[in-house]
């Protein structure tokens, strides 16, 4: 398929909304440093993400799952391929009996807080003190 067929295509699973093209990846990092990715696509639901991948594959189109971008370096080339930024179910919290479930699109942050705000045993501040730890950690590394 041409590029234009393949965005019409990703714009049919994800809508015309969540799919873009030649997408500044600057945006999308901490250090504000990037070139465009050929495509973003920003799937809501497991579906979706199925189906997009599906495509990538087909396609043999590259494909990376983004997250917040923290951890991000990218080339001012950019990326030739296709950016998947999971939103809505993929980017949930829920937390059932106990059990706290993340997306793929979840911020540590949040799954922060949700732990936090669920634990009422010493489970919950163990789990709390290791996330600390993660964020203690990703800061020491760039303070180098």
């Amino acid at each position: 398929m041409e590029k234009k067929e393949i965005a019409t295509e990703f714009a049919r699973i994800v809508g015309d909304y969540n799919c873009t093209q030649n997408v500044l990846l600057a945006d999308y990092t901490t250090f504000r440093i990037g070139g465009p990715a050929d495509f973003m696509v920003r799937p809501r639901n497991a579906g979706q993400l199925s189906e997009v991948v599906g495509l990538c594959r087909a396609e043999n189109l590259p494909w990376l799952l983004l997250g917040k971008g923290s951890n991000l370096l990218v080339s001012d080339e950019g990326f030739r391929g296709v950016i998947l930024l999971p939103e809505g179910e993929l980017a949930g919290i829920e937390v059932e009996s106990g059990r706290l479930t993340a997306g793929c699109g979840a911020s540590l942050a949040k799954i922060a807080v949700a732990t936090v705000a669920s634990s009422t045993d010493d489970h919950g501040r163990i789990v709390t003190k290791t996330l600390s730890e993660l964020f203690a950690g990703k800061t020491g590394e760039f303070a180098r």
